[in-house]
């Protein structure tokens, strides 16, 4: 198709064509680290979550087959508990989250449940995020704009392809019906 083909359509359905809308975040995130405790301790945190640990079978699984995970489970906690205590320092204004974070509505490695329905300056509860726990203050929404003609040229080609396949398609169907030679079968049921 044409240039002027496309603006045509994409003058006609504008408001199809939009822009994701896109948060600005400030955010400080809280990676887990290498556990620092002595064998006991796991052991503790595996009977007091052993329930957690289990097969395909739905059985309880032995410490010394899921260590790793103990351990992995373990930092987790130990991480939550640090993202608690900065979240609560960020939510009073003792500190500042500093890091700067754009997302989008789509964006499909960013959990953005919470945010959509937070408003402009909300702390958010830390949650996990990659490898660790990440606390979101929420200080912009970018809404959704109609793109212009040079971001929206290749989802209009697309669109005008698929019209275009189907305007064809309509007119094979007409002529196919118009030579369509039947023969007369009388009447059918589903018992006959």
């Amino acid at each position: 198709p044409s240039d002027s083909e496309l603006k045509s359509l994409w003058e006609s359905s504008k408001d199809k064509y939009l822009t994701p809308v896109k948060y600005e975040l400030s955010t400080k995130f809280i990676r887990t680290t290498a556990p620092v405790a002595d064998e006991s301790e796991f052991i503790q945190f595996y009977e007091e979550n052993r329930g957690n640990y289990r097969n395909a079978d739905d059985k309880i699984l032995a410490y010394d087959d899921v260590k790793n995970a103990v351990r992995m489970d373990f930092s987790l906690k130990n991480a939550k508990k640090i993202a608690l205590e900065e979240y609560l320092k960020i939510k009073k204004g003792d500190k500042n989250a500093t890091d700067k974070m754009q997302v989008s509505v789509g964006d499909v490695d960013f959990p953005l449940d919470q945010i959509i329905s937070a408003k402009i300056g909300d702390v958010i509860k830390p949650f996990a995020y990659k490898d660790g726990y990440l606390i979101v203050r929420l200080d912009g929404v970018e809404q959704a704009k109609p793109k212009d003609f040079e971001a929206a040229k290749d989802d209009v080609r697309s669109v005008f392809k698929e019209n275009e396949a189907k305007k064809i398609l309509e007119n094979r169907a007409k002529e196919a019906l118009n030579n369509f030679k039947g023969k007369d079968v009388g009447y059918v049921s589903k018992d006959a």
